[in-house]
């Protein structure tokens, strides 16, 4: 028979392994020789560059804990396919890891890219621009959403509608409510009535 006793101290024994692999893991994702009176907080290596907060202001350093781009913003995410988005004085652009600013810091707020796009609004104004910073869906929405599943959701004077990644629109703008693309098909509401569409319009499901 088993030893009960046996039993728990071959369970301990799993439980702290698995947890000292996780922590040596998690170790692994942060950077080295950081000096935790400098900063006040410290997040994992993103794409080779760690964000860093130091004075309520935002930076990146290596791996080794090397400042690479200086302590001065008031906002930053990490790093995603070689950009970050970042605000300076009230406006938002993307640097580079260089710390280049590869898209101005001209708009009132930018969202992290999803799709390839990034939302923008300027004003009370919401679009979409690409990594280069060109202009794929106007800004002149009054609402809108990030991509999801390639889709772009917009409202304007109270109608909703979806683009593409591209810039195309592909769902007219006629529902009064909506949401995001999920397994192919949005559902929308049209005259009261809830149905789902496809990526083209088309009524798939529950058609009035």
């Amino acid at each position: 028979m088993f030893n009960p006793k046996m039993i728990f101290s071959l369970i301990l024994l799993f439980c702290l392994s698995a947890f000292s692999l996780f922590a040596q893991e998690t170790d692994s994702l942060m950077p080295k020789n950081i000096d935790p009176l400098v900063y006040n907080k410290v997040y994992p290596i993103q794409e080779g560059l760690a964000r860093v907060k130091k004075g309520g202001l935002y930076g990146f350093v290596n791996p080794d804990g090397k400042e690479i781009i200086a302590t001065n913003y008031d906002k930053a995410s990490d790093f995603q396919k070689g950009i970050a988005r970042v605000a300076l004085h009230g406006k938002y652009g993307f640097i580079n890891t260089e710390g280049k600013a590869v898209i101005p810091l001209t708009y009132d707020k930018a969202w992290s890219f999803s799709g390839g796009l990034a939302m923008v609004k300027q004003g009370e104004k919401y679009g979409f621009i690409d990594s280069l910073g060109k202009t794929i869906i106007p800004l002149e929405y009054e609402q809108a959403q990030s991509v999801s599943e390639g889709m772009a959701m917009v409202k304007l004077s109270g109608k909703i509608g979806f683009f593409d990644t591209k810039g195309d629109l592909k769902v007219p703008l006629i529902y009064d409510e909506a949401w995001p693309f999920a397994s192919g098909k949005a559902w929308v509401k049209k005259d009261s009535k809830w149905f789902y569409v496809d990526k083209n319009g088309n009524c798939v499901e529950d058609c009035p």
